[in-house]
């Protein structure tokens, strides 16, 4: 029997600098970070249970973990333990100061929803917003999000294995297996007797396989076959067709992808919203129709 899955949309969010060296970012990210530690709003985040960027799970004691990944193409990565994504002024900053490139996004796959913004030396040059703003009770053109975040971040030249990674993807080695290329930079930001102190050294970690060319890679969903992925469905407006189908046919295109990396099957339920009955009886009459096999709806 098909085992139920837990959750696969992808929810997070990274930054990544195109034509920085790896010298001036590490001095200039150690300032923002300890300017940062000595805000209030550190502190008030350090406190809360539900830290948005302290956390123990990828070190023994409540730190915020801030790593620079670099890329064999000259894209560098960085990577945080906040529980969803970066600030994205700390992007524009960093492109402003070492008049680089940066990219920046915050990806939500269960409300399929993207922001992405890329700078030059500070300047916006590009800003991607899905789904555009409409006005209740209208049901946006909802999109496959994360194939669209995927396929703009390859443009921009990072690596494919460096797409949706996150901390907690990455295994430390020692410095003996450490492949002959230019050492990542962990920042870890701790509590000290008064202040907040910040630590900084190289870290040596394996790196993910890349996945198959031109694929969305998920580092920690490839699992046994035919296991049912579940998820939730964020959404809104009311079911109007030709908007109905272009969410149904991203719905599909995620379950085809999911499909290649070993789950039978997609089952969404779908969570409140404007609109949701309508959505779920009319995605469910959509699935019926169509004969769908890789797709279900439920309340």
């Amino acid at each position: 029997m098909a085992r139920a899955g837990a959750a696969v949309s992808v929810a997070t969010g990274q930054i990544f600098l195109r034509g920085a060296a790896m010298g001036p970012l590490i001095q200039t990210l150690g300032q923002h970070l300890v300017a940062w530690s000595r805000t209030e709003a550190c502190l008030e985040d350090f406190e809360e249970n539900d830290s948005a960027y302290f956390s123990t799970a990828n070190s023994l004691q409540k730190a915020r973990l801030t790593l620079l990944l670099p890329g064999a193409n000259g894209v560098i990565a960085l990577l945080d333990s906040s529980s969803f994504w970066f600030d994205r002024e700390l992007a524009q900053q960093l492109s402003a100061e070492l008049q680089c490139d940066a990219c920046w996004f915050a990806l939500s796959g269960d409300s399929l929803s993207l922001d992405m913004i890329e700078w030059q030396s500070g300047t916006t040059l590009q800003t991607i917003q899905s789904p555009a703003s409409v006005s209740p009770p209208m049901m946006p053109f909802y999109q496959d999000v994360e194939q669209l975040a995927f396929e703009r971040l390859l443009e921009f030249g990072v690596l494919p294995e460096y797409i949706f990674l996150r901390l907690n993807h990455l295994e430390p080695i020692s410095p003996q297996e450490m492949p002959d290329s230019e050492t990542p930079f962990l920042f870890q930001l701790v509590r000290g007797s008064e202040n907040f102190d910040l630590y900084a050294s190289p870290y040596r970690i394996r790196l993910p396989d890349p996945p198959p060319s031109g694929m969305l890679g998920f580092p920690d969903r490839r699992l046994e076959d035919n296991r049912i992925a579940s998820d939730h469905l964020q959404l809104s407006g009311e079911p109007e067709e030709e908007r109905l189908d272009r969410l149904y046919a991203a719905l599909l295109s995620r379950a085809e992808r999911y499909r290649m990396i070993g789950w039978r099957e997609t089952s969404y339920r779908v969570q409140a919203g404007i609109g949701r009955t309508g959505m779920l009886k009319a995605l469910q009459q959509l699935q019926v129709e169509r004969g769908d096999v890789m797709l279900r709806f439920v309340d």
